[in-house]
């Protein structure tokens, strides 16, 4: 178990020799088609690699926060490859990094530019960054001192080094708060100087501090009887009777199992997985099934044409029998629903229960892992105690238990992708990228390799002398950040980050999705259900709700998908929901009124904003507008909202005060939010759905204000997924009802996607249209935009 530092903070040591390291990274890559967060893990190796191999080191730090989904991965892949962990929460204030100035040579790693680094001067220091672009590694220029970090907690990033640059040492300004002249900054000071010279102590002596294993009886286990074989002693007295949960899958234990099931449904109780749909998913490749073989393509260029080759599974009965079992008791609950007053989800929870999905709704923060039949049944007593004290206990019925074969049945039928339309795609990417090449090579006045992050820099920095370049010891960084500073005014840099998106979406999308498709010709997503803290669900394997749609030619890539014959497909895409969720939940009466009014929103809150006639309001402004609606649902700040809008601090400042007097029942609501969140400890959906948000309690600043935009925004962004779920569950119940052979294909956020029969077209909208609408009674209309076509693209 990690241990959790003072700020939430995890540091995992890497001890690992070169060699190693670069097999794993082998063994990693590549990721190409498989999920985003794969993708980065596999692209956190290749980096990984590279960073030992050039800097001889044989002892790597990597810093994270506990919260962050994709680092976890790294470090799960790296327990796997047998990397060395050391645990510590030797952490404080989010100080990312402690290592003793007698440790020379080290190599330290982050993949949070936000996390701050405090490290001897010989140590170096990298940071990998994830971007629409790919992955880059950086050395860090300088290393962030003690005096800056100590007030970091009380001033922020920026103003702390401004401070530090114009008045000297941090002993300095502590004898004299007031002289700092600094937009208020010396009275910030005054007040928090203990917290700010605490900070400043424990810094200094960083140095000295070990890293260690957290012994027994710093975990206060000490007396405890820790072996493996009181942890069995434990759990031997639970009861695993109905826990479908299998070492292996071999025809005696599914055969065993499978006579359990059946005398448990006689007698009335639940079958308990650990996790329902992954088990379907699993026994359906045990069996063989044309959707869960996933072809190995490969793509010959002469030709233009795909080859495959796939291994199919020898075939097990037992698995096949317990699978149909699983379906024909589903069939059975569903069957109940229709000719009962009971819901969907209160007949199949007679039947099964997901402990999986139950620590989910209870606590969406940590994931509940079971290693055996015995941690299941223990795991499921006590949640299932936990969702009715919590009052989610309808929310694990109703909504969440019933979607796990919605979203099997959507993930079985998967989306039919044309191989040829693909490799066209592929090959206008192509052109695209050479013509860009050709063209960049043309501005720098020599041929070198666009995507060598230090060959790229001495270009634009070193020959070319364009401004902001920032060198480092490994050379000039060309971040995402620092490009898009200087492509408004430099062409070579704009065609620079052109370049990277097309190279990005035919590595992603054009090269990658060959390898997505299964042998029955369509592509499979997986339906992340317990993934996010808000309860929207996520796609993986391929991820296709992050198909571009800003970008034109990587909105194209929906053209590669079509329906079947005679068949088209539907899309329905909810307008402004979140918008509309905050209007219903804060009550404001103007907010509401325009709602009620059919009116432009953005339109609308331009002309109070702005206090001119709705027919007056400029694009310029409609567009201020837009960014301060949907800011304000994120919790955005001025600094935020001044950097989308390309405004000053206080000119976007007074956007938002203008705002909030146009809209007075939001400022109100949303405090109350906070105030809810730091009283009760979670933040709270319209459904029941609660994140938890330690944050708001904590000692750092910025990670309080952090904690204050979760509170803010986790009750509107989660009202809004439990709305698109229910719709989606009483889509799929009317078309199973109306024996309709429409089928529910994709989620992508706020958009549902339907292949049906053209004979079923105007019923099948008509379905969509009302049950997405009819999904919450809010105070203000739910609207949903539809359309249809002949591929995604023209659907959608």
């Amino acid at each position: 178990m990690a241990q959790r530092g003072h700020e939430g903070y995890i540091m995992v040591r890497f001890i690992a020799d070169v060699n190693s390291i670069a097999k794993a990274a082998a063994d990693g890559l590549p990721f190409c088609g498989t999920s985003e967060r794969e993708e980065k893990t596999g692209a956190f190796f290749h980096l990984l690699s590279a960073a030992t191999a050039k800097y001889s080191a044989d002892e790597l730090y990597l810093f994270y926060s506990a919260e962050d989904g994709l680092v976890n991965s790294i470090a799960e892949e790296c327990a796997k490859k047998g990397l060395c962990l050391i645990e510590t929460d030797d952490i404080y204030h989010g100080v990312g990094a402690l290592l003793s100035s007698k440790s020379s040579g080290n190599v330290l790693l982050t993949v949070r530019s936000d996390l701050l680094v405090y490290a001897s001067s010989d140590t170096t220091v990298l940071l990998i960054e994830f971007d629409e672009n790919g992955s880059h590694l950086s050395e860090v220029n300088e290393a962030v001192g003690a005096d800056q970090l100590a007030l970091e907690c009380a001033l922020g990033a920026a103003t702390a080094q401004s401070v530090c640059e114009q008045y000297g040492p941090l002993e300095k300004i502590l004898k004299d708060p007031l002289s700092v002249d600094f937009f208020g900054a010396g009275k910030v000071i005054e007040q928090k100087t203990s917290e700010i010279k605490a900070r400043y102590d424990f810094l200094k002596e960083a140095s000295a501090l070990d890293f260690k294993i957290p012994n027994e009886a710093d975990a206060g286990l000490e007396g405890k009887d820790l072996s493996c074989d009181a942890a069995s002693a434990e759990l031997s007295s639970v009861d695993t009777s109905g826990v479908a949960f299998f070492d292996k899958k071999d025809e005696k234990v599914l055969s065993e199992f499978l006579s359990e099931a059946k005398q448990r449904i006689k007698d009335g109780k639940t079958i308990i997985f650990y996790d329902l749909k992954d088990l379907l998913h699993s026994l359906g490749k045990a069996c063989g099934f044309p959707f869960e073989i996933r072809k190995n393509g490969t793509h010959e260029e002469e030709s233009g044409q795909l080859s495959f080759t796939q291994t199919i599974p020898e075939e097990n009965s037992a698995a096949k029998a317990l699978y149909d079992f699983i379906i024909a008791t589903e069939q059975k609950a569903w069957d109940e629903s229709v000719e009962s007053d009971i819901s969907y989800g209160k007949a199949l929870h007679r039947y099964f229960d997901d402990v999986k999905i139950e620590g989910y709704i209870a606590d969406p923060l940590n994931e509940t892992v079971c290693k055996n039949a015995a941690e299941v049944a223990a795991s499921h007593e006590r949640l299932s105690k936990e969702l009715k004290e919590s009052g989610t206990e309808k929310l694990y019925e109703e909504l969440e238990l019933p979607l796990i074969f919605v979203l099997y049945d959507m993930e079985k039928t998967g989306i039919y992708m044309e191989a040829d339309r693909l490799q066209e795609y592929g090959s206008m990417l192509e052109v695209q990228i050479r013509s860009l090449e050709s063209k960049i090579y043309e501005e720098a006045g020599e041929e070198f390799n666009i995507n060598s992050p230090k060959q790229l820099g001495e270009i634009l920095f070193g020959k070319l002398g364009l401004p902001k370049g920032k060198k480092t010891k490994t050379g000039y960084s060309t971040s995402q950040k620092v490009l898009d500073e200087l492509a408004e005014d430099y062409p070579i840099v704009a065609d620079v980050l052109s370049y990277r998106k097309y190279a990005k979406l035919k590595s992603t999308y054009a090269d990658g999705l060959f390898n997505c498709v299964s042998e029955d010709g369509r592509v499979h997503t997986t339906y992340q259900q317990t993934v996010t803290a808000t309860g929207r669900l996520s796609s993986t394997d391929p991820n296709l709700q992050n198909i571009p749609i800003r970008l034109e030619l990587g909105k194209q890539i929906r053209k590669v998908f079509l329906p079947n014959p005679d068949s088209l497909f539907i899309d329905a895409d909810y307008s402004q929901i979140e918008l509309r969720v905050l209007a219903h939940m804060s009550g404001d009466e103007n907010l509401i009124k325009a709602y009620r009014a059919d009116k432009d929103i953005h339109t609308a809150t331009a002309a109070l904003v702005f206090h001119v006639p709705a027919d007056q309001v400029t694009p310029l402004q409609r567009r201020s507008a837009k960014a301060v609606n949907f800011g304000i649902v994120y919790g955005i700040s001025s600094f935020g909202l001044g950097q989308n809008l390309s405004i000053s601090r206080k000119q976007a400042q007074q956007y938002i005060n203008d705002y909030f007097k146009a809209y007075p029942g939001l400022h109100s609501f949303l405090d109350g939010l906070v105030a809810s969140a730091k009283a009760n400890g979670f933040a709270e959906t319209m459904y029941g759905r609660r994140r938890p948000v330690p944050e708001l309690n904590d000692s750092q600043y910025m990670r309080r204000q952090f904690g204050e935009r979760v509170a803010m925004n986790a009750p509107i962004q989660g009202s809004a997924a439990d709305i698109i779920k229910i719709a989606m569950l009483h889509v799929f119940e009317r078309l199973r009802r109306e024996g309709m052979k429409s089928k529910l294909l994709l989620q992508v956020h706020d958009e549902l996607l339907i292949e049906a029969p053209k004979s079923e077209e105007a019923e099948a909208k008509k379905i969509l249209k009302e049950e997405m609408e009819n999904a919450s009674a809010l105070k203000v209309p739910l609207e949903v935009d539809l359309e249809e076509g002949n591929d995604w693209y023209s659907a959608h």
